[in-house]
């Protein structure tokens, strides 16, 4: 059991979210001090929204905190993971997804439909290609098929990539950018790479792609 002034690290996601991330806490900590942490998870136009914290234990007990000076106690210490939620901000289809691990377990994409179609329809800018193209995990072939190129096309950027700065990944994805000009959107991109991601768990780093998106 650790002393009040020490950490605690402690899964926190946001709700509907099956991905989440370890953040080091404290008891002392009242809610709003957490809270003022968590925001930066969030979508720069849902930060100014009030929340709530969902504490859920190992025997899927569920505790809410509304009062943002309340202190957390030892129940971080005993708590399997803490839950951000818009206070009257939830669906009931929202509220089953935060209720189940299981649902959308293989789905780890589902925020980016959640998002604003303004934000899902934005043209991906050349300055982010080489951070998308980190996040491709060992499919990129496979990626790079569904977008249109065709395999001669594939093993020649392979082979003209090598000894070169740029990877031959990152060099297609700015072909395909401008070979699409407003039409290579992060949907038309997450739309494909989705599809994989169905029949190959795990294919790619989701929680950067997120990172990224969300920076816009």
């Amino acid at each position: 059991m650790p002393r009040q002034n020490e950490g605690v690290d402690v899964k926190v996601r946001l709700v509907g979210e099956e991905e989440g991330e370890e953040l080091t806490l404290y008891e002392h900590w009242p809610v709003k001090q957490f809270l003022k942490i968590a925001r930066f998870m969030l979508p720069k136009h849902e930060r100014e929204r009030r929340y709530q914290v969902i504490i859920l234990y190992d025997n899927d007990r569920r505790e809410v905190i509304q009062n943002e000076e309340e202190e957390f106690g030892d129940r971080i210490v005993s708590c399997k993971e803490l839950i951000v939620e818009p206070i009257g901000g939830a669906s009931n289809e929202t509220q089953d997804c935060a209720n189940s691990n299981l649902k959308d377990a293989k789905k780890p994409y589902l925020w980016f439909y959640q998002l604003p179609k303004a934000i899902q329809c934005k043209v991906i800018k050349y300055r982010d290609v080489a951070l998308i193209a980190l996040c491709l995990g060992e499919l990129k072939v496979n990626l790079m098929l569904r977008l249109g190129f065709e395999h001669g096309t594939i093993e020649h950027a392979i082979e003209n990539a090598k000894g070169q700065e740029t990877n031959w990944y990152t060099s297609l994805l700015i072909k395909w950018i401008r070979r699409e000009t407003d039409q290579a959107t992060y949907e038309a991109l997450l739309e494909e790479m989705r599809k994989i991601e169905d029949v190959h768990h795990g294919a790619y780093d989701w929680v950067k792609i997120k990172r990224i998106i969300l920076d816009q």
